[in-house]
């Protein structure tokens, strides 16, 4: 009895630090500006194409036309990436 006790306390204090840990993070990343988010996106060279995108945002398939239709015109200068500058411009 004394070890259900002890198991059931367990892993309620783990469902709390796991729903605390969900809450900092979602408030770290509402505090990130969307310069910061597009650079975590777009890696190191500094641009991102529609793949990347795709998974970044984690569009389903169903959407992916759609999808494609905003990244083009999001995609200013038409070379199949999007740069910071045109990231802004959209967000």
């Amino acid at each position: 009895m004394k070890f259900a006790i002890l198991a059931l306390l367990s892993v309620a204090t783990a469902i709390k630090l796991t729903h605390k840990k969900q809450n900092f993070l979602a408030q770290h990343m509402a505090k990130q500006t969307d310069e910061e988010i597009f650079t975590m996106i777009a890696g190191e060279d500094g641009v991102v194409d529609f793949e990347e995108a795709a998974v970044a945002f984690e569009i389903p398939e169903e959407g992916l036309d759609e999808f494609r239709a905003d990244f083009d015109k999001a995609d200013t200068d038409g070379n199949g990436t999007i740069n910071l500058e045109e990231a802004l411009a959209v967000m």
